[in-house]
């Protein structure tokens, strides 16, 4: 009988006063696709997704190397402190 796999813990990720929670979700075609979430501030709890990428990676290392790489794009296009609204 096929169980399945547990899912993984995200990874932390912290770029230009920023952090993130960076994961690839395996699909059934045994691809991965990169997730981005961005640690809100206290006073504003929670976390944010971000835009999910529409590519498909063949290893999970390749996925997350993408979640980096989408974060730090993302910081830079948003400004660099703490509530994500530039300086």
């Amino acid at each position: 009988m096929n169980q399945p796999k547990p899912a993984k813990l995200p990874h932390a990720f912290a770029y230009g006063g920023m952090a993130f929670f960076l994961s690839a979700e395996a699909d059934l075609n045994g691809t991965f696709r990169p997730v981005v979430s961005r640690v809100l501030t206290p006073a504003d709890g929670g976390i944010e997704m971000l835009p999910q990428d529409t590519e498909a990676y063949g290893s999970e290392a390749e996925a997350l190397r993408h979640c980096e790489e989408q974060a730090v794009r993302w910081v830079r296009e948003h400004g660099g402190d703490a509530r994500g609204q530039g300086v």
